[in-house]
């Protein structure tokens, strides 16, 4: 019988999350890659490669980027591993 991970890994789900979110945050600010890489201050290669293995961001570049890509609140929280409880207004 083939082995199984059955642990899983918080860390690795939260970094594809976040790559998947800068993709649809480029699409959606219609940005590029050379502007991405240049507000962070990283070449376009280091960028791309980060975006590959998404575990290699630093949290102040993570930080820039979905500053810099205005991220919404709860894609923000869900980065970083918080929840963010929803007010009702009466």
């Amino acid at each position: 019988m083939p082995k199984s991970n059955l642990v899983r890994d918080p860390t690795k789900e939260r970094a594809e999350i976040f790559a998947g979110n800068i993709d649809k945050y480029i699409r959606i600010r219609g940005k590029s890659n050379k502007e991405v890489a240049k507000a962070i201050g990283v070449s376009e290669r280091v960028l791309y490669n980060r975006r590959e293995s998404p575990k290699a961001f630093s949290l102040p570049e993570m930080l820039l980027i979905m500053d810099y890509l205005q991220f919404s609140p709860a894609d923000r929280a869900e980065v970083v591993g918080v929840q963010i409880k929803i007010c009702e207004l009466s």
